[in-house]
């Protein structure tokens, strides 16, 4: 086997700074202290933004395929304290970047507590196991109730 020939040192402007580096990589494009990470990030961006429907349906193939694992994966790590963590991080950014959601799901929750609300089979098709649907915030007690199926259907027709 021959050994790859190593190339010669060249002075690189980083795209991102301006700052000079010193580089043997034929291709380099950013200094590697500071802006590699950025770069990369940029070009992935760009690349995601460019192949959204490719990526999409690669995904929903994917996650198909290995949902049993994905969904055994995601439990074990939200037992654990850093998932544990994670959850109410995230839980408490929906709270303050939504909190007008948030007050209408209490409310709601709230009134099936007391039995002033009562879940009924889903609107669409009748299954039992179903989830509240506000359409308006502001009357968080006019909930409608969809199963998960048809809770996101509802959800991607008011989003487009």
């Amino acid at each position: 086997m021959s050994k790859r020939k190593q190339s010669k040192p060249r002075i690189v402007y980083c795209q991102i700074c301006g700052n000079k580096f010193e580089t043997t990589h034929s291709q380099a494009r950013y200094c590697p202290q500071k802006c590699r990470r950025l770069g990369e990030r940029k070009s992935w961006n760009k690349y995601n933004s460019k192949n959204k429907d490719k990526r999409k349906i690669y995904w929903d193939k994917y996650y198909k395929k290995n949902s049993e694992t994905i969904i055994k994966k995601t439990r074990k790590y939200q037992a654990t304290e850093a998932g544990k963590k994670a959850i109410s991080i995230s839980t408490k950014r929906m709270r303050e970047k939504y909190p007008e959601k948030y007050s209408a799901r209490m409310e709601a929750l709230k009134a099936i507590r007391k039995g002033t609300l009562v879940k009924k089979p889903c609107e669409v098709c009748g299954e039992i196991k179903v989830e509240g649907h506000h359409e308006d915030y502001n009357k968080p007690l006019d909930v409608m109730w969809l199963c998960k199926k048809h809770h996101v259907a509802r959800e991607k027709l008011i989003s487009k």
